[in-house]
């Protein structure tokens, strides 16, 4: 009897969990993606790198949704017993909302793992690979940097102009390529058509040329060369990039441990205080998930004349005002104006004393809930602002 019930409750809280998580990462991702085909549109790049950038992106996303869709989904589903009388039956059979609660809890210490492994190992190293991708992107492989009915200087000795691609760059229209020697010897060709060819070394790439011409102009020579041909290999050493910077230049690169090592055992320095706020503030995300569901209790037990879902709104807001405070808290210690305690702890402890005050008082008193009065004035502002718009609207009338 005890497990169908727990497995009950926590189909629950699973189904508005999954849906917050899937949506809110998918709204994320799409809101990227746009701005990324952008990025590799302008850079003239290939459509795949726009995956593989999405996917580094995935656990930033993931970690950002976990809580709401923890709270979200314990909220909703004591809202649906209280709706049903589902949870009235199980109170008058002993089942206190703290023994009702378990799932719950167990679900969140899952979450709380998981998002320890997500903010704390595997988001600095995805962090990580997205500007490397980026860089790539902007400076890397051969291929990214050519952009068609433009002059593309791909060296300093080579400049090439493609008038249209097709089948993806496999096809190329209208070719117009010169190299500028030191010596003043300059190779200039046209062709109709042509395409590009991978070499062994990795380093250079053979541009092949059909129906085309040659025109070599030399300072020892009076005049210029010039050759038509059916067929032409044209050899194009790629230019050295230069290589990606390490990980750790910035703050959210380092996993925990390094986080941990740098603040605590290293020589201070000017990077502490911003090493000490991203330290603290990650792991007050992961202890805040634990939190969350003592505090959906309350807002998600609703009476079954009213059922309003002015809980639901009121607990989205809290949660959101409580990241914005955190943010701003953990940017303030960051600067080093106000320790790290008071700017990232004191707003933890707060919701956990209001958390603790609500929970206690719907699940172990008789008494009329704090939230139930707030509810009533807020149904009595709405009602009195309706009533007002419509007398109004009587008199214009």
């Amino acid at each position: 009897m005890i497990k169908r019930i727990d497995f009950y409750l926590l189909r629950q809280i699973l189904g508005p969990l999954i849906t917050v998580l899937a949506i809110s990462a998918m709204l994320l991702l799409l809101e990227r993606m746009l701005r990324l085909f952008d990025l590799v549109i302008n850079q003239g790049g290939p459509v795949d790198i726009v995956w593989k950038m999405l996917a580094t992106l995935l656990p930033h996303y993931l970690g950002m949704a976990i809580p709401l869709g923890l709270f979200l989904g314990v909220l909703l589903a004591f809202r649906k017993l209280s709706l049903n009388s589902e949870l009235d039956s199980l109170r008058a059979c002993g089942f206190g909302l703290h023994r009702l609660l378990a799932p719950g809890i167990a679900l969140a210490i899952v979450l709380f793992a998981v998002d320890i492994l997500l903010a704390g190992f595997i988001q600095p190293y995805s962090r990580y690979t997205f500007h490397e991708l980026r860089f790539e992107l902007a400076s890397g492989a051969f291929g990214a940097s050519v952009k068609v009915g433009e002059y593309n200087r791909l060296s300093n000795d080579f400049t090439l102009r493609i008038d249209k691609s097709r089948n993806e760059g496999q096809n190329l229209l209208g070719i117009f390529a010169q190299k500028e020697r030191k010596d003043g010897h300059t190779t200039t060709i046209t062709a109709r058509k042509g395409a590009f060819f991978r070499t062994s070394d990795g380093r250079t790439i053979l541009l092949r040329l059909y129906d085309g011409l040659m025109v070599d102009v030399s300072n020892n020579r009076e005049s210029p060369s010039v050759l038509s041909f059916k067929v032409y290999d044209w050899p194009i050493t790629l230019p050295e990039t230069e290589a990606f910077r390490t990980r750790g230049a910035q703050h959210n690169e380092y996993t925990l441990p390094e986080l941990w090592r740098l603040v605590y055992r290293s020589a201070p320095d000017a990077e502490t205080p911003r090493l000490r706020a991203e330290l603290h503030a990650r792991i007050l995300r992961a202890l805040t998930v634990l939190v969350l569901p003592f505090l959906a209790v309350p807002l998600g037990v609703v009476s079954k004349r009213s059922g309003r879902g002015f809980g639901i709104g009121l607990g989205v807001l809290l949660v959101l005002t409580y990241h914005k405070i955190m943010q701003f808290g953990e940017a303030l210690a960051g600067l080093g104006d106000i320790p790290v305690w008071l700017a990232l702890w004191a707003p933890f402890v707060v919701v956990c004393v209001t958390t603790g005050y609500l929970f206690h008082n719907a699940a172990f008193t008789i008494a009329e809930s704090p939230l139930a009065r707030l509810e009533a004035g807020w149904v009595w502002l709405v009602d009195a602002i309706h009533d007002l718009f419509t007398s109004k609207k009587q008199a214009a009338s």
